[in-house]
């Protein structure tokens, strides 16, 4: 059982050689286009090559071997966050295998070694290192993002993982990764057969397992290298990760990256209101039901003694060297703002326009439906946006995870009717999930093990249990 001793911060890191503005400018925008590119195929494919039972097999699967990664692999298995059971680890262990990043105790020993030598020799991906200039930096970027995949393995791995191969049920899921391969790209192909006929099986394949698996992996690998180049450090962690909002909502709240590296063993990446971490959301909703205990967040104590000077540092901020004062640093609330506000239009049209197929109108769609209901949507994120009780964030975030989820259940055999009216009925039962998960923690939410300053391996200390 964890304890509640204080974690004293690691000492602030000798300054890394800075990568320059030129080379983050061009690894964004290698990071960037390939996202933009995808949804570019989808929108020119839709209709024939593209569809609402894709778009399903396309999120569905992503969001299941993603949880698999985040929750499983990382939080679980590599740094022992929380506990469970025995078939809630097989489970994951097998989510996160579909993936097809690695198998179980590789990836595991592999991440262990990351945060022993974060950023430093050693590293199995760090972007730093690399030496001075441009070319340099680019290099350091393609080494961290995928370039290390290509590596030798370093031949003490198993030394990480000794504790993993105590258990029987690892150890099985560990030696079935092909099969868990299989099943990943089966089970879209499957399932796209039995909405669509034969062409589901091949666009499901497509969809829901090919473009499935670059779109995983091209953002766990973001994580590797843009949340050690670009973004803010509020906590001292003896490296050079950041937190970036932008990975932090596509990667379930693993791009909060430095929060991560200050507490390793924290089962919250995104320790502030603002900062939506859904694998944490997870795990308190596994803890609900009795799937999760012994979970580790910091103390407000802990996580005000490792903060830099009570606010957060960015390379753009006073306190780096070549900063330019002059030039704002948009906070991240504001990006929550403007997240809420783009979710809010988005949501707003769609609405909008699922009420004028429900009526049948044949005019106006498009030229009312995008001002109006993106107005109006947009009003309502900017209200969202303004809303600090993380457990209000929660309850937004579980009734449009619920309302999306029935629309397009709804959608597919009863059209637009159907589609408002599993709308409705899963922003109810999101609804419903929140209050069961709210009134299941008479302490209030973060009212947890704080993680222990002696849990070796699992921050990065010593190399075995």
């Amino acid at each position: 059982m964890a304890t509640s001793d204080t974690i004293v911060p690691p000492p602030l890191p000798d300054e890394q050689e800075r990568i320059s503005s030129a080379t983050k400018f061009i690894t964004l925008a290698v990071i960037l286009l390939p996202l933009f590119g995808l949804v570019a195929a989808a929108l020119f494919l839709w209709g024939w090559g593209f569809s609402w039972v894709d778009l399903g097999l396309l999120m569905g699967m992503y969001f299941l071997t993603a949880v698999g990664i985040t929750v499983g692999f990382h939080r679980l298995f590599v740094h022992r966050s929380f506990e469970t059971n025995s078939t809630v680890k097989f489970i994951l262990a097998a989510l996160g295998s579909m993936a097809i990043e690695a198998p179980l105790f590789k990836w595991v020993a592999v991440h262990r070694r990351h945060h022993q030598h974060s950023d430093k020799p050693g590293d199995p991906h760090s972007p730093h290192m690399h030496g001075k200039g441009f070319l340099a930096g680019l290099r350091g970027y393609w080494h961290s993002h995928i370039g290390w995949f290509f590596s030798p393995d370093p031949s003490d791995l198993d030394h990480y993982v000794k504790d993993l191969h105590q258990s029987h049920v690892l150890r099985v899921a560990n030696s079935l990764f092909f099969l868990w391969v299989v099943l990943g790209l089966a089970l879209p192909a499957a399932l796209g057969g039995i909405l669509k006929g034969w062409p589901g099986v091949w666009t499901g394949l497509l969809w829901g397992g090919l473009v499935r698996i670059f779109l995983v992996h091209h953002v766990t690998w973001s994580v590797n290298s843009a949340c050690h180049i670009w973004g803010t450090r509020p906590f001292r962690s003896n490296d050079e990760s950041r937190n970036n909002f932008v990975f932090g909502i596509l990667a379930l709240g693993e791009g909060f990256h430095n929060a991560h590296h200050a507490f390793p063993t924290s089962a919250r990446h995104g320790l502030r209101w603002w900062q939506p971490d859904v694998s944490y959301y997870i795990i308190r909703l596994f803890s609900v039901f009795g799937l999760a205990w012994s979970i580790k967040v910091p103390s407000a104590e802990a996580q005000a003694q490792a903060r830099r000077n009570g606010s957060d540092v960015s390379l753009t901020s006073p306190e780096a060297p070549g900063a330019r004062p002059d030039v704002p640093v948009l906070p991240a609330p504001g990006l929550m703002l403007i997240f809420w506000m783009l979710l809010g239009a988005a949501s707003g049209i769609n609405l909008l326009q699922i009420v004028w197929h429900v009526f049948g109108w044949e005019v106006g769609e498009i030229s009312i439906a995008v001002p109006v209901g993106g107005g109006i949507g947009a009003l309502a994120g900017i209200f969202l946006g303004l809303i600090r009780d993380p457990r209000m964030l929660v309850l937004v975030l579980a009734v449009f995870a619920g309302a999306a989820a029935g629309a397009v259940a709804g959608r597919l055999p009863w059209g637009p009717v159907g589609e408002i009216s599993g709308l409705a009925i899963g922003g109810f039962l999101g609804g419903l999930a929140w209050a069961a998960w709210l009134f299941s923690e008479p302490d209030g939410p973060d009212r947890v093990e704080p993680p222990s300053a002696t849990d070796d391996i699992l921050a990065g200390g010593r190399t075995g249990p």
